[in-house]
C-alpha cells in the first residue's frame, strides 16, 4: 500500500487507461479555474493585480480570498462571489471520467469505495507527528506549510502520510535542498524531490515550464521554494514568540551523497503528488 490519487488508483486497476485518464485530466483542469481565473473574468481583477495576489502569497500564509481583502483588492462580498463560482463549478477527477464517457458511474462509484479504504490509513488535514519528538508542534507546523506551498506556489495537489523515525540516510533524490533552524529551535529542514517533482516545483518559482531546462536552474527553482517555506515558517514562529534563526538553503545534488540522519531523531513524510515524489525529512539536532 502505498499513498495515490484516485486517477493512478484506477489506472492501477485497468479500470481507465492512460490516455483516457490524461484526457479526462485536462478536461478537470479546464473546468476547475483558479480563484484569479474567476475574478479577471468578473472583471474584479486585472492580470497584474492576480499575480502581485501569487507573489504576496509566498511571503504570507494566507489564502489568496484573503490575501485580497487585506490589500484592498476586492471586498469580502467579491471574494464570496469568486467562490461560490469555484465551487458550483469544480469536478473531481471521477466526474470528469464520467462527464467523458470512459466509465460508467456506477463502476466509479464502485471503485471510489475501494480507493477510500485503500487510503484510509492517510489521513488529510493537519499533519500526524510520531511520538517522541521534542517540540512536536513545530514539526506539524513544518509539515502544514510545506503541504501549503505546494499547494499554492506550484499549484499541485499533494497529500502527505503521517512520518516515521528514519535510522538510515534517505534514498538518493535528484535533488535534496536543507536548512537549519537554530535558536528557539533546533532542527534541519529538508526536501527532497526527484527529477519530475523538482521541475514542476521550479516552473512554479520561475513561472514558466522547466521540463527542459537546465539542471542548475532546476536546483535553484527548489532552493527558493525551500526559502519560501522557511520564510513563513520562521514568519509563524515570531508569531508564537519563539526567536529563531534559519540558514541559508544547502544543496546536494544526485549522486553526491548526504548524512542528514547522522544517528539523531529524525521523521520522514512522504508527500505524494499530481507530479511526481516529494520527501519532508525533519530532523532534531
Amino acid at each position: 500500500m502505498s499513498i495515490k490519487f484516485f486517477g493512478q488508483f484506477l489506472l492501477e486497476r485497468n479500470v481507465i487507461d492512460a490516455k483516457s485518464l490524461l484526457e479526462s485530466i485536462r478536461f478537470q483542469e479546464s473546468r476547475n479555474m483558479k480563484f484569479g481565473e474567476y475574478a479577471i473574468s468578473k472583471g474584479f481583477l486585472e492580470k497584474v493585480q492576480v499575480k502581485r495576489l501569487h507573489d504576496e502569497q509566498k511571503r504570507n500564509d494566507m489564502m489568496i480570498g484573503q490575501l485580497s481583502v487585506k490589500l484592498e483588492m476586492l471586498t469580502e462580498e467579491q471574494v464570496e462571489e469568486v467562490l461560490t463560482m469555484q465551487k458550483n463549478d469544480h469536478i473531481c477527477i471521477g466526474e470528469a471520467i464520467v462527464v467523458k464517457g470512459f466509465v460508467a458511474p456506477e463502476v466509479i462509484d464502485r471503485e471510489l469505495a475501494a480507493f477510500r479504504e485503500d487510503q484510509s490509513v492517510y489521513v488529510l488535514g493537519e499533519t500526524g507527528v510520531p511520538d517522541g519528538l521534542k517540540q512536536p508542534e513545530f514539526v506539524r507546523i513544518m509539515g502544514d506549510i510545506t503541504l501549503k506551498m505546494l499547494r499554492r506556489i506550484a499549484e499541485l495537489e499533494a497529500k502527505m502520510d503521517d512520518g516515521v523515525f528514519m535510522e538510515v540516510e534517505p534514498g538518493e533524490s535528484y535533488v535534496a535542498v536543507s536548512v537549519t533552524f537554530s535558536g528557539g529551535l533546533n532542527y534541519d529542514y529538508i526536501i527532497l524531490a526527484d527529477e519530475e517533482m523538482a521541475r514542476a516545483v521550479a516552473g512554479a518559482i520561475i513561472g514558466e515550464d522547466a521540463a527542459t531546462e537546465d539542471d542548475d536552474l532546476v536546483f535553484d527553482g527548489v532552493r527558493e521554494f525551500g526559502n519560501i517555506v522557511c520564510g513563513n515558517l520562521l514568519a509563524r514562529m515570531a508569531q508564537m514568540g519563539k526567536n529563531v534563526e534559519i540558514s541559508i538553503p544547502h544543496t546536494v545534488k544526485y549522486g553526491e551523497g548526504y548524512q542528514f540522519v547522522a544517528n539523531r531523531s529524525a521523521v520522514k513524510y512522504t508527500i505524494a503528488t499530481t507530479s511526481g515524489l516529494f520527501a519532508l525529512l525533519i530532523v532534531e539536532l
